[in-house]
């Protein structure tokens, strides 16, 4: 597998795997089989090497280990900060973050893991933060799905517009007379600083009866996360929306990288 040729020269990498890898069943491994190759061919289109997934990585496991530590000592999020400790990352580094870390850290592979047991086919999609394109993958060529899909992020990448064609638009989603039949937010809604006006977005856009499958992040504090969301807040604002929640659960993160009880929630809500 590629990931194995980026943990050969990373020991904090070869470990994290190593305890990921054991966790997994038969089912698991063909998920994450399909994202190691996922991985490959984002390298391959940009023409990255081994070296320079690692250097990415090192670099962002840097930033955030200092991120966690002004969290410790502040209790603010970065950009709550003075602009002198915040810092970005281009797409292709963001990008490559993100799929990586589905090989590598086990609360994401296990987001990864419940989206993969939803039901999509023959349902109208949409689904908003696309990113690197990861779970648009994983529902139209993992599960097979006979779905129609829409996906939309305001900073997508070449990679995602050539995989994806038509499937993906590069600009805000401000809802549609459209409507879906699930509405996917992974890692979406602790970017922004008002997630509630997405949910809305999102909800008016759904048919009845639709699903919403999302998560939130509690004591995250990424470089680019607005909302630290508190726990079962959640809830309170998928209700707020005309969708009530069925599903919800915690996630833990349980990295050597954290000092501190860091968790994903992933919730499933149906339209009322």
């Amino acid at each position: 597998m590629f990931i194995d040729e980026v943990c050969k020269k990373s020991r904090f990498s070869k470990l994290q795997k190593s305890s990921l890898f054991l966790e997994l069943n038969n089912e698991d491994k063909d998920l994450y089989q399909f994202v190691d190759s996922y991985l490959k061919d984002y390298c391959d289109f940009f023409g990255l090497t081994v070296d320079d997934v690692n250097g990415i990585k090192e670099r962002f496991s840097i930033g955030y280990r200092n991120d966690i530590e002004n969290f410790l000592e502040t209790g603010k999020y970065p950009n709550q900060l003075i602009p002198e400790v915040q810092r970005t990352l281009d797409r292709i580094e963001y990008d490559i973050i993100l799929i990586s870390s589905y090989l590598l850290e086990k609360h994401r592979f296990s987001i990864l893991k419940w989206l993969a047991s939803k039901e999509f086919l023959d349902k109208k999609i949409l689904t908003v933060g696309v990113g690197p394109g990861v779970e648009i993958g994983v529902i139209l060529e993992f599960l097979g799905s006979s779905c129609a899909i829409k996906g939309y992020d305001i900073d997508l990448g070449d990679f995602v517009i050539a995989r994806y064609g038509n499937k993906v638009k590069k600009e805000m989603f401000l809802g549609s007379t459209e409507k879906f039949d699930t509405v996917v937010l992974i890692e979406i809604l602790e970017h922004l600083s008002a997630p509630l006006e997405l949910l809305d977005i999102c909800s008016k856009s759904m048919a009845g009866n639709g699903r919403l499958y999302a998560t939130t992040a509690l004591d995250i504090p990424q470089f680019d996360h607005l909302y630290n969301f508190r726990e079962n807040e959640i809830v309170d604002l998928c209700d707020r929306c005309g969708l009530t929640v069925i599903q919800a659960k915690k996630i833990e993160h349980g990295t050597i990288l954290s000092k501190i009880n860091s968790v994903n929630e992933v919730i499933e809500a149906i339209k009322q």
